[in-house]
This record gives C-alpha cells, structure tokens and sequence, in this order.
C-alpha cells in the first residue's frame, strides 16, 4: 500500500488513517461508555484510597474516557483472598460446568463485538478493522476452552501388577495471577484466562494500564456470564506495585506474565521465593 510514498508522506497517510478510523468510533450509535471499578469477590469497587486516572483517547488528547481505579496494595491482597476462598468450590464444580460459563462469555463478546472494538480503539489506539478481528479472535478463544470441559481428562498406563491401573488426572494449580500488555488488551487475556478458569484455578487479572478499560468490560462479561463470586477478581492501576504486591504474595500458585523480558525477569525472581510457578 505503501511503496510509492516517502517516508514523511506515509505518516501522513497513516495519521490521516488512523484518525478516520477514530471518527468512525465515535460516529457508532453502538459505542458505549460504562464507569469503571475493580472487581473484587464479585462486587464493583472503588480503589481503596479513591484513586483513578485519567484516560485519554489517543486520537484526540482533548477527548476523555472514564477513568480507571488506580488500586493499593490492600486492594491486590483483597484479591488474592477473595480468590483463595472461592477456589475449592471452583475447582469442584464439574469441568463442563465451568466450560457453560466460559461459551455464554463467548455468545456474550460476539453479541457486544462491535463495542467492544469500539472501545478498544478509543482507549488503546488500534485502528478499527484491527481491534474488530482482536474481539473476534477473544470470541473464539472462549469458545475453544469451553469445550475443553467435555477434553479435561488425563492418562492410563499400564501397570506390572494383576487388578491394578495406573491413571494421572489434570489438577488445578489453585489462585493463578494474570499480569497482561498492552498491545493485545482483550486477545492475550482470554488466551491466559480463559484456560485457568476451565482447569479450575481462580485468577486475579491485572491489565496493562492502556487497556484498563477493556480489561475491566471482559471482566464484566465473564461475571454476568456465571462466575461465582471471586473466581475472577480485576484490578487497574500502577503496574510495578501491583505486580510486586501480587507476586510476592504467598497465597499465590501460579503466574502468567507477558511483557518486557527485564520486568518478566524481576517477576520470576521475586515469585521464585514462594515457589511460586511462573
């Protein structure tokens, strides 16, 4: 598309682009914008000391969205218990089970489809046509782990004895801490919850800053869709605090990061301390 244009003359075009693409979101009768609160053991919350922060859209500086909860510390231990005590009946409930809650949240993201790329654009700065396939590819991520619930089986082995089976069975880790980027704020958070909730763990789920408020909608989704309270708990605000306040805490088995090698480094020496599974 871009072969016969200068350097200079590209970025125009792709400015002039962008900007359309923006023009277009806000033209969507469909576009809507919800206040924002973290979600903690099923309830809507401010931060604990009141805290947001502003939320711009990149195309136009001027233009605010609502603001995200900027979370303490409190808030991410709260988290953590809220996911501790909903773990044993999480992981008891019967994998299709838990896979009904995750296929709703599928149907739930293709039904709200363009909103939800709406609002990725206005927040995090993707053309429209992109953030729609990014919506897209969350849908079908859902719907792919939904029927893992009918797959969560193990293995037989052979056994050097009469009248006896050896058999292994998939385990849940327990309370799994997801810490996501910004470049693919709705896609890379299903593909990280979406199978630590079908095998039983419960999560707490940090989303980069620049996705707060996508991050928080999936949320929503994923409650209205069943999860029980606690199951999933959603926290916004300052990365290196929150993640510290998440990773070190003993109560957490397992985590998932995507993000910048130093900072991925600094999580699994800090996690290591616990035993904590990276």
């Amino acid at each position: 598309m871009y072969n016969n244009f200068e350097p200079g003359k590209r970025l125009l075009v792709e400015v002039d682009f962008y900007l359309k693409c923006s023009q277009k979101v806000q033209r969507n009768e469909r576009f809507k914008m919800r206040s924002s609160k973290i979600l903690i053991s099923g309830q809507w919350l401010e931060a604990g000391d009141g805290a947001k922060c502003a939320n711009r859209n990149p195309a136009d500086l001027a233009q605010l969205n609502p603001a995200f909860p900027l979370a303490t510390v409190e808030d991410a231990n709260r988290a953590v218990a809220a996911a501790r005590q909903a773990q044993a009946a999480w992981s008891t409930l019967p994998p299709p089970g838990r896979g009904e809650v995750l296929d709703k949240a599928s149907q739930m993201i293709a039904a709200r489809s363009e909103e939800l790329a709406a609002l990725i654009t206005r927040e995090e700065g993707k053309t429209l046509a992109e953030s729609r396939a990014e919506v897209d590819r969350a849908r079908d991520i859902f719907r792919y782990f939904a029927g893992e619930g009918w797959r969560n089986g193990g293995s037989v082995y052979p056994a050097n004895m009469k009248g006896e089976m050896l058999y292994s069975k998939r385990e849940p880790l327990g309370v799994v801490t997801i810490i996501t980027p910004w470049n693919f704020p709705i896609a890379i958070p299903a593909w990280k919850i979406a199978p630590a909730l079908i095998y039983g763990n419960t999560v707490i789920f940090k989303p980069a800053q620049a996705g707060s408020l996508i991050g928080l909608e999936l949320a929503g989704i994923l409650v209205e869709a069943g999860l029980p309270p606690g199951v999933l708990n959603c926290i916004t605000g300052e990365g290196g605090k929150l993640s510290a306040a998440l990773v070190e805490n003993p109560s957490v088995n397992g985590i998932s990061f995507t993000g910048s090698y130093t900072v991925g480094t600094h999580i699994y020496t800090q996690a290591i301390k616990n035993l904590t599974r990276v």
